[in-house]
């Protein structure tokens, strides 16, 4: 029934889901958006998923579907947290809108970003969420192993981030703001990640991503050039997504997101190319199940049947 509904080509649909997951959001936030810094930190969640869906479901790929519209919402909706964090939210708009763009580059002719403008807007989330900067090294590195045709791209990328660089500490400078970078500093510290009960939930819905992955390799001598690229973006954002994870993932559970996009993209991959119906419902209603358990975890418990047992 999902599988057929989300398959279908009607306008309401992608109307639908967005109002179900605002809906949603407000209730699981109803609380916590009662101050300023929360009400902007969702206005920038909310802009981060709608540019998000809107700029890759207009890949050919998934235009005849409303996976990937689902699947975002989905974990934007059960995911979110701590709502008040504005720093996270900005760094995060600024990186998906960064990514998304780097994905729409060789769909189309036409984009907004170039390639310096990639390395000047990342310095800006780094300024907001010093970690993000492992996120330069995915940006350098997937021009190096394009090779010599993004030789030009590599070159502004860098120019990019030096530009942005000269800029922050002529304003440093010119404020007298040396304190700020103490603060900098500080937020760069090793901060490990944090393996928590509640995320066992959360592996199950690594599967249906990891058949999109293996059903795509299985027929990549039938993709398109341009979906390899993107392909190839996808993979190496997400070795560094983790490699950021490892490093300064601690505790801090607002930092899945950055797996939303891959995550939405890989299984909606195999949704989109797979036929067996039965499949593509148990993972979406699997999905949502596996989702709920993680976010309502807290009231989850086991009878406790043993407690009067005496030997």
């Amino acid at each position: 029934m999902l599988a057929k509904f989300l398959k279908g080509k009607q306008n309401f649909i992608p109307v639908l889901i967005f109002a179900l997951a605002g809906a949603g959001f407000l209730l699981l936030n109803f609380v916590q958006l009662s101050d300023t810094a929360a009400l902007i930190s969702a206005c920038l969640f909310a802009v981060t998923l709608i540019h998000s869906v809107i700029i890759i479901n207009k890949f050919p790929y998934f235009r005849e579907n409303y996976y990937f519209s689902f699947i975002c919402c989905l974990l934007f909706v059960i995911l979110s947290c701590c709502v008040e964090n504005i720093r996270f939210y900005s760094a995060f708009f600024i990186l998906s809108l960064i990514l998304t763009q780097i994905l729409f580059t060789y769909q189309n002719e036409i984009y907004i970003f170039n390639s310096f403008d990639f390395g000047f807007f990342l310095g800006f989330a780094v300024i907001f969420y010093p970690p993000f900067w492992i996120f330069a090294i995915y940006l350098i590195c997937m021009y190096i192993f394009k090779g010599k045709t993004e030789i030009k791209g590599l070159i502004a990328a860098l120019l990019g981030m030096v530009a942005f660089s000269i800029l922050a500490l002529e304003v440093v400078a010119v404020w007298d703001l040396w304190y700020l970078l103490d603060d900098f500093k500080e937020k760069l510290i090793i901060d490990t990640f944090v393996w928590k009960h509640q995320y066992f939930f959360l592996l199950p819905i690594f599967i249906p991503a990891g058949l999109g992955i293996w059903d795509y390799f299985s027929h990549i001598n039938r993709q398109s050039a341009s979906k390899k690229i993107v392909y190839f973006d996808v993979l190496l954002y997400s070795f560094f997504v983790f490699i950021f994870l490892i490093f300064y993932g601690g505790e801090h559970q607002i930092l899945l997101f950055l797996l939303f996009i891959p995550m939405a993209i890989f299984t909606s991959n195999y949704l989109t190319y797979s036929r067996n119906i039965l499949h593509k419902e148990l993972i979406l209603w699997g999905m949502l199940i596996c989702l709920l358990l993680y976010r309502f975890h807290s009231y989850i418990s086991l009878p406790k049947i043993f407690d009067q047992v005496t030997f």
